[in-house]
């Protein structure tokens, strides 16, 4: 049976991170042990690149978004000073 995947965010993952860090840094680990902690780690680094991606995209639009619509502003008041 798969397992459910759970949203998790940005802060939750980089917490998981620190911790799986302290852990391999602090404790006498089996290599197994090392292992799965290592796969959750990248798992989770995964999770993270893919959550800053997409607001990275997000903020593109955003940004593209307000950069469209101060030229329209710019564009409006050039045309307006000409009638004087």
């Amino acid at each position: 049976m798969a397992a459910k995947k759970t949203k998790i965010t940005i802060e939750e993952a980089i917490s998981r991170l620190e911790e799986i860090t302290g852990r391999m840094e602090k404790e006498t680990l089996s290599l197994d042990e090392m292992m799965k902690l290592y796969q959750e780690g990248q798992q989770l680094e995964k999770e993270c690149r893919s959550l800053l991606d997409t607001a990275e995209k997000k903020i593109r639009i955003l940004t593209a978004g307000d950069l469209a619509e101060s030229e329209k502003e710019a564009a409006g008041q050039d045309q307006g000073d000409g009638d004087e």
